[in-house]
């Protein structure tokens, strides 16, 4: 397979990075999928990318585990070269990077695959907002300032972000007109673990203008985000808070 951006191959790979530290990327004639959860299994990502984002494209059934840091520590030498994947002859995942009258090679171990397919998740949720990811990123900072955990609450009038640590309070109000989407079944609540969510959305922003969230009260988080090509989603597990 071979394809021209190999920067933006590279902030695919970083968004899968941001939680997983092995990945497992499923090689089809469609395209590329990956859907692994993180070693605590607090969080699930699913990738999803088509063929026709690459420039070329012949591939069988097949699946390749790699570490990603490994993976992603050699994309970032890309550049602005195009790159082209393929297997070696002593069964790694060969790399190569072409531009500016020079070839650049390079070869990643593949892991043995060792994880189970996930189940699909079934999941009912009672609020549903659309917002921009620059506008969560910056909510999410303001509440990483005061602790380590986030608390959403959804009503009919927008949604709400609040963080309270020993000494310091935040609390970040987004009325329904800031946001593009706003459909509540139910007043909805959950508490999130910002460990994970901010670095997830910091990853994903450059990915994506908006991401749609979907939740329950104490049910886990679904986080879409709306890539022009592919698809990209997370899940993460609430934090249960004790009266």
């Amino acid at each position: 397979m071979r394809f021209d951006d190999g920067k933006q191959f590279t902030k695919f790979l970083s968004a899968i990075d941001t939680i997983v530290e092995e990945a497992t990327f499923q090689v089809t004639p469609e395209g590329i999928k990956v859907r692994s959860m993180d070693p605590s299994r607090v969080a699930l990502v699913e990738f999803w990318l088509p063929k026709s984002w690459f420039t070329e494209y012949e591939c069988g059934d097949q699946k390749l585990c790699l570490a990603t840091k490994s993976f992603l520590s050699v994309m970032r030498r890309c550049g602005d070269d195009k790159a082209e994947f393929g297997l070696t002859s002593d069964g790694k995942l060969g790399i190569k990077f072409t531009g500016g009258n020079q070839t650049r090679d390079f070869s990643v171990p593949l892991l043995e695959v060792t994880e189970d397919e996930l189940p699909p998740l079934r999941l009912l949720f009672s609020a549903k907002v659309k917002i921009y990811c620059w506008r969560l990123r910056d909510a999410l900072e303001d509440a990483k300032l005061v602790t380590d955990h986030v608390k959403l609450i959804t009503d009919e009038n927008g949604l709400k972000m609040t963080g309270k640590g020993d000494l310091m309070n935040a609390d970040i109000d987004l009325k329904k007109e800031a946001l593009p989407t706003l459909e509540v079944q139910e007043p909805t609540k959950a508490v999130y673990s910002l460990a994970y969510m901010y670095e997830i959305v910091k990853a994903a922003a450059d990915l994506a203008d908006t991401v749609i969230i979907e939740y329950k009260s104490e049910m886990p988080i679904k986080l879409s985000f709306e890539m022009k090509t592919g698809s990209l989603v997370y899940f993460l597990a609430p934090r249960i808070e004790v009266d």
